[in-house]
């Protein structure tokens, strides 16, 4: 090997090793709100065409997003949803709905975790985020 060619890989080796420039480190603002972007690209790709823009849902077929008391809830019910989907007929916050909802467990748990912290925190709700690891957790126990 040449010494230029050393010299590329022992800058890139330097760059790309954690903490070895402080430019390139995320902060964990930066990193929240990469998953709230990311978050919302998912739910425009996965979820929109059931559930709405602006989380409204079908009435009778799809549930509304906004102010649902599953969305804002405790996060394993809604993890559980997201992994398996539900069959129709089922019920959300009193209300019942026939259109199916569908498994997304092919999404990686930081996706998934992606999307509901997503909703969790649009058309209304304030609910804490979601993390990968909780995600996870449920995985885990469904398998």
């Amino acid at each position: 090997m040449n010494i230029i060619g050393g010299v590329i890989i022992s800058v890139f080796l330097f760059i790309s090793a954690p903490g070895s420039a402080p430019g390139r480190v995320m902060s964990e603002v930066q990193s929240v709100t990469v998953a709230a972007q990311d978050g919302d690209q998912l739910y425009q790709r996965h979820c929109i065409s059931c559930h709405q823009g602006d989380g409204s849902g079908v009435p009778s077929m799809y549930p509304p997003l906004e102010g649902n008391e599953r969305v804002n809830g405790d996060p394993e019910p809604l993890i559980k949803v997201m992994l398996m989907g539900e069959n129709a007929p089922f019920s959300v916050d009193k209300d019942q709905y026939m259109g199916a909802m569908a498994s997304y467990k092919y999404l990686s748990d930081d996706k998934v975790a992606n999307i509901l912290t997503y909703i969790r925190n649009n058309f209304s709700n304030d609910a804490p985020a979601i993390s990968p690891e909780q995600v996870k957790e449920v995985r885990n126990e469904l398998e």
